[in-house]
């Protein structure tokens, strides 16, 4: 809840008529690196997807592949997996085709690939000079219609004990070490 709280106060504040550009761009990539390393929303929609279609253990254990960041593509890249909405959109396709070569197999291969041409894609073709010739509106306006990340914080979660079970099974078999 206070990890709600937060970022619904720093995305209200974000996208006020007089925020500035930086004031944006500060709150998304503020968001962006921390869904980047500890991924509570998309736990969430993990967990409330497992819940809500009472998933088993073997199928369960597909979400590892949208989970694990890095991410290894069939042409034997390392990839990070950072694309929030194409793992949410993978969700529902990788838990819910047939574990065989022609569902699970093709669908896992689609997209290893498609994160293995983003990520070349981004090496290739962002270059810092680039980016230095960019203004900040010009990244704002971008990433509003591109990449929305701000937009798109589910702001209505809803942490039943079960959602909980199931967030932090993901934790235990592929998180982060939560000892400090």
């Amino acid at each position: 809840m206070e990890y709600d709280k937060h970022y619904s106060e720093l995305i209200d504040n974000a996208n006020k008529k007089y925020a500035s550009a930086n004031n944006y761009l500060s709150a998304f990539f503020d968001l962006f690196n921390f869904e980047d390393k500890f991924s509570l929303e998309w736990i969430y929609s993990f967990a409330d997807y497992a819940v809500e279609h009472k998933i088993d253990e073997e199928t369960f254990d597909r979400g590892k592949y949208l989970y694990a960041s890095p991410i290894e593509t069939p042409n034997g890249l390392y990839c990070m997996n950072r694309s929030f909405f194409l793992r949410d959109e993978f969700l529902p396709l990788l838990l819910e085709c047939e574990y065989d070569v022609s569902g699970f197999g093709k669908a896992l291969y689609e997209y290893t690939l498609y994160v293995e041409l983003v990520y070349g894609l981004k090496n290739a073709y962002i270059s810092s000079k680039a980016l230095e010739r960019i203004s900040r509106s010009e990244w704002v306006a971008f990433i509003k219609s591109n990449y929305n990340l701000l937009g798109a914080f589910n702001r209505k979660k809803e942490w039943t004990p079960k959602k909980i079970k199931e967030a932090r099974k993901v934790f235990d078999k592929w998180g982060i070490n939560q000892q400090t």
